[in-house]
């Protein structure tokens, strides 16, 4: 709904315009649309590169495990250069002469897991990313678990880097993995004494402390103790940690455009947070935030032949590295969980992190959208996966979005319409399958403030009227919002038009169309105008862009 998506619309409406004979709309009942699903798809060959001469036959998508009939197939372009072909349209990037953003990239350092060795590699890979500002059409954010340092999204790279290079581990654990005494309890170690009473766990821990403290009483009481101040440690991490997650995908869902999270992490253990993982997961589903994650602890060794886990016989070293093998998949299966759930890409067991902030943050140069209507779709609100193919594969990899969700019941009909208009805001795609134009006027400052002037103009003529009463009607629901130049919602209205034309009227007043004008008080600045229409009726949604500089 449109709530969930931080956009208040107003609910204002038309005055009665007699000459047509419209009337103020009163609560409205949206009809059932066709529920179509857009897929978009990232297909790269072995060099990570985009491939983009595929055709709609190359493609296969499942959903649920059934084939689906693909209905709308186009090949999009980051470059205008490359418009021009019949199934290909360039993104559209400006509007009235100003670029505004329309792809955010947020990326996460999980500051409260990782180790300064991998978080400082880490670093240096992103660097790059904040090294120039030659991408008008993107805007970057820096997020910590710990919360400190953030810097929201911005083409600020200065700002960007000297954030980046503040960032610094915030590791709270017990014991060190460099040192002898104490020995290093992982918490996935600590989760098996507390929670899973892993006899083997106990009994290494229990003879690793007594060789380290020789002479004093090392009891299974007291490496329990010691197991749950590590737990405990561990869960407020990760607690935090998943807060931090939560929040930025909250915040991510009110920006225009593709939107897009690398989480930067070593992992984490997550086994008494399923729950809130999943919710994460569903959140940024619903609301097409996709989540990258890095592996920043590159290519895991066996635990047997890691020199830095000191370990005193051998066949204490075989437990623990047995344990801290199962650690490493623990943690490393929330990031793939996360990853795999949105819709984005895992990177791990590998050192080139350089190679992974490209895949993950480097916005492709070509991709698909695939669209299709799934058969006998009920509204149970269950989660549907989707799986996109290639009927001859080769090395191609393919990267879509995972799946979907379903609407929850029959009578959130309404809701589910203005989630479709919200969507429809939040999007730069322009579609006027409702003619329409959209222009503005600004009056000269006054205090500092600008009283600016949105007009659109709709024509009507192909509107599907119902004929009841002696009257042609139809309801047109007209939404203008406005965003700043870094893709911030700043203000929205909405106006719902009833159409009530007699017939004798109809012929004069389609030619004439309807023309609404919405009034906001602004700062002076640039502001990208996002206009969007639907119409009951026909249940058409129309949408474009629009700009204007107010000096």
């Amino acid at each position: 709904m449109a709530l969930s998506r931080g956009l208040t619309l107003l609910g204002a409406t038309l005055l009665a315009m007699t000459a047509l004979g419209e009337k103020p709309a009163e609560t409205t009942t949206f009809s059932a649309r066709v529920n179509t699903v857009p897929v978009p798809v990232v297909v790269r060959d072995r060099n990570a590169n985009a491939i983009g001469t595929l055709t709609k036959e190359n493609f296969e998508v499942f959903d649920n495990g059934k084939r689906q009939t693909i209905k709308g197939f186009s090949i999009e372009r980051t470059s205008s250069s490359d418009a021009g072909a019949p199934a290909e349209r360039a993104h559209n990037l400006s509007a009235g002469g100003l670029v505004f953003p329309d792809r955010f990239v947020a990326f996460i350092f999980d500051d409260l897991h990782l180790e300064f060795g991998d978080l400082a590699q880490a670093r240096n890979a992103v660097l790059p990313y904040f090294s120039s500002e030659k991408d008008p059409t993107s805007r970057f954010a820096l997020f910590t678990t710990s919360g400190l340092g953030d810097v929201d999204f911005t083409n600020d790279m200065a700002k960007l880097r000297d954030s980046l290079n503040k960032v610094v581990p915030r590791e709270h654990q017990t014991g060190s993995r460099s040192s002898s005494c104490p020995p290093y309890l992982s918490p996935y170690v600590a989760d098996q004494i507390v929670n899973r009473n892993n006899p083997d766990a106990i009994s290494a821990i229990l003879a690793e402390e007594s060789k380290c403290f020789p002479g004093a009483r090392v009891s299974p009481e007291i490496v329990l103790g010691y197991a749950r101040q590590s737990l405990t440690l561990s869960e407020t991490d990760t607690r935090t940690a998943i807060g931090v997650l939560r929040g930025i995908v909250r915040r991510m869902s009110i920006l225009p455009g593709q939107r897009e999270a690398v989480l930067v992490s070593p992992g984490f253990l997550s086994t008494s947070f399923t729950s809130e993982v999943t919710e994460i997961v569903s959140k940024a589903a619903r609301e097409n935030v996709v989540i990258n994650a890095i592996d920043a602890r590159g290519l895991q060794a066996d635990p047997m032949f890691d020199a830095s886990r000191p370990s005193y016989s051998p066949s204490l070293a075989l437990v623990m590295s047995g344990l801290d093998r199962d650690a490493q998949k623990a943690s490393g299966d929330v990031l793939a969980e996360i990853a795999e759930g949105t819709g984005g890409s895992w990177f791990h067991d590998r050192n080139d992190l350089g190679e992974g902030f490209r895949r993950a943050a480097l916005a492709p140069d070509v991709h698909y959208v695939l669209t299709y209507s799934p058969v006998d779709l009920k509204n149970d609100g269950k989660f549907h996966k989707i799986k996109v193919t290639l009927k001859d594969a080769k090395s191609y990899t393919v990267l879509a979005r995972r799946g979907y969700f379903a609407p929850a019941r029959p009578t959130d009909e309404a809701i589910r319409i203005k989630q479709d208009i919200d969507d429809a805001v939040f999007s730069r795609d322009e579609a006027l399958t409702i003619p329409m134009t959209l222009k503005t006027e600004f009056s000269n400052p006054v205090n500092t403030n600008v009283k600016l002037a949105v007009i659109a103009h709709i024509d009507v003529a192909p509107l599907r009227f119902r004929k009841a009463e002696g009257l042609n009607s139809d309801d047109v629901v007209i939404v203008s919002a406005l965003f700043d130049t870094n893709g911030n919602y700043v203000n929205s209205n909405q106006k719902t038009l009833q159409l009530r034309v007699k017939d004798e009227h109809l012929g004069e007043r389609l030619k004439a169309g309807v023309t609404v004008q919405t009034d906001y008080d602004v700062k002076p600045g640039a502001y990208l105008v996002r206009l969007v229409v639907r119409d009951t009726e026909g249940e058409e949604i129309a949408s474009t862009n629009g700009s204007v500089e107010i000096p």
